[in-house]
């Protein structure tokens, strides 16, 4: 992508990184994450990478009080139990009750009902303002006999199972963008897809988003801490979720690619989870703006 047109698609996203991160700075918001044990450590540090601040409560007896004393909820469904899913529940409710905005991150739903019909049943109940997810998982919301195993495996060989991985590898961009548009409308929320390319929806306008490395598929929990990303900078500009939702993601992609760039001879994955902590919390609105790679178009 030119510079040239580069400078003409920033101009289509009316909220502008400075303005944003300000904010962000200014207000410090309380994330309240009731998220997996694998990605906690992660998500906490990428929230105050950011300037905001974490909170990890998830046990019932205190759920729904942490909750009305913070500005946003994260409900992430990895390593779901019953005991978690009556916390998520109890906080999703006095988040609505005070005015927050829920995030939901339906993580691994299409490997068990369970956690399916408990990703249902937050949308239903909960109205989440925003869900972020990959490919798989966004399918396993949208078709009720989608499968796959693992929180984004890949089974295109396995004749067994036609549906599911197939369907996420094999559906083409605009299939896909086609149906995430509709369950953002569907759901009144934002959709964020996670993958190659990101998109982000509400059902009437789509942003693609192609920055990123394929590092950040190589230390566990990066979507998780998206997640909260997202809820942070979603929460302190509600009346511009789309805009806001989109730059957590070009946030998140651009310190990656920043993180990988700064890589030396004989360093890996452990160096790169560190160097995007690094990238993430010394990130400057004119290198997001300068980097951001996108488009915007009108749903179909």
């Amino acid at each position: 992508m030119s510079s040239r047109s580069n400078l003409e698609i920033q101009h289509q996203l009316k909220l502008q990184p400075a303005l944003l991160l300000q904010r962000l700075e200014e207000s410090s918001p309380l994330v309240h994450t009731i998220t997996n044990a694998v990605s906690i450590n992660l998500c906490a540090n990428v929230l105050l990478a950011i300037g905001a601040r974490p909170v990890m409560a998830q046990a019932i007896e205190e759920a729904a009080q942490i909750s009305s004393g913070s500005d946003a909820l994260v409900l992430n469904l990895g390593q779901l139990s019953l005991a978690k899913t009556e916390a998520m529940l109890e906080a999703g409710k006095a988040m609505n009750a005070h005015g927050g905005i829920i995030v939901l991150d339906p993580c691994g739903c299409g490997g068990s009902d369970f956690r399916r019909q408990f990703a249902s049943k937050v949308i239903e109940t909960l109205h989440p303002a925003i869900i972020r997810a990959n490919h798989s998982e966004l399918m396993a919301l949208v078709h009720a006999d989608y499968i796959n195993v693992g929180v984004d495996a890949r089974k295109e060989n396995d004749e067994k199972r036609p549906t599911g991985d197939f369907l996420a590898s094999n559906l083409d961009q605009t299939g896909l963008v086609r149906e995430i548009e509709a369950l953002a409308r569907k759901t009144s929320a934002v959709i964020v897809c996670s993958g190659k390319t990101d998109y982000v929806t509400d059902g009437k306008t789509t942003i693609k988003i192609e920055n990123g490395t394929p590092m950040l598929s190589k230390v566990t929990g990066t979507g998780c801490a998206l997640t909260t990303m997202v809820a942070a900078m979603g929460c302190v500009f509600r009346d511009q979720l789309l805009d806001a939702c989109a730059w957590a993601v070009m946030s998140m992609s651009i310190s990656g690619e920043l993180a990988r760039s700064r890589l030396q001879p004989g360093q890996g994955s452990g160096s790169f989870a560190v160097g995007l902590l690094d990238a993430l919390s010394t990130l400057k609105p004119d290198t997001l703006q300068s980097q951001a790679k996108y488009t915007i178009d009108p749903a179909k």
